[in-house]
């Protein structure tokens, strides 16, 4: 990314944006390698955080989306071993002086579709974890799930083990849409479906909507908004499409079947009609790709992640942090590198900007005096830009523009904190094909 000149480059995700930090801070993941036996020395001592969290990963799909290079892989006769493997390793793990010490405030059931299970597979899994694993008495359990895999019956286990959110791909509500990302059923039945949900489960029902796919229409990013508002759903992730490397959607693309070239401008105006019309709907920003009503969800998981707090990772895929310890578990076996301070320091001012969270103060409490003065050079720029606007309590807040550019925004402030490289000039890049 150049500065001074403006962005040339938008980073979508907290994915890109934690990329680009560990340059600036110059921290690699797994350069610093630790070895398993420090991993069993973690397991036998208290942790040094109650910021905790769970998360559960399922590598299985029965239909695999067009879009999708996720750890996962279809639905074989493996999968009925899986749950009792997943119900193995909980069990191993629980009597451990780390997972007793303090309740976990958040479990995160991922994937995959973890709702691919049997109804019995299903329990297996969901009882192991309650049984075993020590929850705080207010714990946010969330399982992700497509509309087909959830049936009424494996949804009355969800509530009964206690998920309290459960978070389905949509994708989006129209027809054509739907068959390009390899989406189950029609949009009418998906809206249908989600209204009966709604209905049915106390919690907190969030959706993901995918916007800028070959030739969305403006008309269809408004209907998405519209179908996401009118059945009830408490949160809307928005994610711009994705295309990468080994999917099947890029694969029809390389070979010419499938024509798709966007320019940044074209994916910008498609979000802000997103962003402007589910704020019209009651939703406000709770994250950069989330739009929540009010009070309707808090997405603790993420929160803790932000927090550097600890994840424990449990399963093929999965991915988590104990101590200093980063943990990543691949089909080549188990990586696990040491947390890097420096990246930890920033990362905290990171996961408030995530949450939109710019103002000097904030700075200053993470990072002190310096970055805050830092931090109050940008903003009248970025105020300036467009990027940021003063809400009724006076407060600075996200513009549709400034959630559109707000991990390169995110990137570009801490540049100017770490590097000291002074004023940069925000400015949306050239129109071009991304």
């Amino acid at each position: 990314m150049m500065r001074r000149k403006g962005f040339t480059e938008r980073f979508r995700s907290h994915h890109d944006a934690k990329r680009e930090l560990r340059k600036l801070v110059g921290a690699d993941r797994y350069a610093s390698r630790a070895e398993p036996a420090d991993l069993e020395l973690t397991l036998d001592r208290v942790p040094r955080t109650e910021q905790r969290a769970v998360y559960l990963h399922v590598p299985y799909c029965d239909k695999l989306c067009s879009f999708c290079t996720m750890n996962r892989c279809r639905v074989d006769e493996s999968l009925r071993s899986y749950a009792e493997e997943l119900d193995e390793t909980i069990a191993a793990r629980s009597s451990r002086a780390y997972i007793n010490a303090t309740p976990f405030r958040a479990v995160y059931m991922g994937g995959g579709t973890p709702t691919v299970f049997a109804p019995a597979e299903l329990e297996v899994v969901l009882s192991s974890v309650r049984s075993h694993l020590p929850l705080a008495d207010d714990v946010e359990w969330t399982i992700e799930t497509t509309l087909h895999n959830l049936t009424d019956e494996k949804l009355a286990f969800l509530v009964e083990y206690g998920v309290n959110r459960i978070s389905i791909g949509v994708q989006t509500f129209s027809d054509r849409g739907r068959r390009l990302l390899g989406r189950s059923g029609s949009g009418e039945w998906a809206a249908t479906r989600i209204g009966e949900l709604r209905e049915a489960f106390p919690g907190s029902l969030c959706i993901d909507l995918i916007y800028s796919y070959p030739d969305q229409s403006e008309d269809e990013v408004a209907a998405d908004a519209t179908a996401a508002i009118a059945c009830g759903v408490d949160s809307v992730s928005l994610y711009s499409l994705m295309v990468h490397d080994g999917s099947a959607l890029a694969a029809r693309i390389g070979d010419g079947e499938l024509r798709f070239e966007r320019t940044t401008e074209w994916d910008r105006v498609r979000h802000n009609l997103l962003v402007t019309a589910l704020r019209d709907g009651g939703f406000d920003l709770l994250e950069l790709t989330k739009m929540a009503r009010p009070g309707r969800d808090e997405y603790r998981y993420i929160r803790v992640r932000y927090l550097n707090g600890d994840v424990l990772p449990i399963g093929q895929g999965a991915g988590g942090r104990l101590g200093d310890l980063e943990l990543h578990y691949s089909r080549a076996g188990l990586m696990i590198g040491r947390a890097d301070s420096r990246h930890d320091r920033y990362h905290l001012f990171l996961g408030d900007l995530q949450f939109g969270r710019y103002d000097a103060g904030v700075a200053r409490a993470r990072l002190g005096d310096e970055a805050a003065l830092r931090v109050e050079h940008a903003l009248p720029e970025y105020e300036a830009a467009g990027y940021l606007r003063r809400g009724a309590s006076g407060a600075l807040e996200l513009t549709p523009d400034g959630v559109f550019w707000g991990n390169t925004l995110a990137v570009d402030l801490l540049g100017r904190i770490i590097e000291g490289n002074g004023a940069a000039r925000p400015a949306p890049s050239e129109e071009r094909t991304v």
